[in-house]
């Protein structure tokens, strides 16, 4: 598949060509937000570690 053959594509099929971009551009903001988010996600039992040992707060 070549650079023409994309571009004829994308002008057949216009909307599927948009949700495509959407959805890149949209998977793509989710991990760079994930990246430089201020905490840190845990995994349930990490919490109850940290809830039973008194780290919790």
């Amino acid at each position: 598949m070549n650079y023409e053959e994309l571009l004829a594509f994308a002008g057949r099929n216009p909307m599927l060509s948009l949700a495509l971009v959407g959805l890149t551009v949209a998977i793509i903001a989710t991990e760079i937000a994930r990246l430089f988010r201020g905490y840190k996600s845990l995994k349930p039992a990490e919490l109850t570690h940290m809830i039973n040992a008194g780290n919790a707060w």
